[in-house]
């Protein structure tokens, strides 16, 4: 399965409470078959975001936060090939898998 570039935001209104890739290194490394392609600088590059991409997937993120019950919410985003966000799941964030980067998701 090709691996795409993809973000969990966590929510509350309209409240970003943390931003993580979807994708940490351990849940990739099992399914890599070509050891000769360095995989994890490619998966690095593609788990930051710039400063008005984050500002983009935060602004959206903070409308849905906004528009549903009072929980914290974890919404994925997935970025296509031309480069188009698409929200393409979500889910009460107290049951989401959260985890920390040892990198800054956000390019500086």
């Amino acid at each position: 399965m090709p691996i795409a570039r993809e973000f969990r935001l966590f929510v509350h209104k309209d409240n970003i409470l943390h931003a993580q890739p979807y994708w940490p290194e351990h849940a990739v490394a099992a399914t890599v078959q070509e050891k000769d392609i360095p995989w994890e600088d490619l998966l690095r590059a593609a788990s930051v975001l710039t400063q008005a991409e984050y500002d983009y997937l935060a602004c959206e993120t903070k409308k849905i936060g906004i528009a549903l019950p009072d929980h914290e919410w974890s919404v994925d985003w997935l970025q296509d090939k031309d480069g188009a966000w698409w929200m393409i799941d979500m889910a009460i964030g107290g049951v989401s898998f959260k985890w920390e980067p040892d990198f800054d998701v956000l390019l500086r």
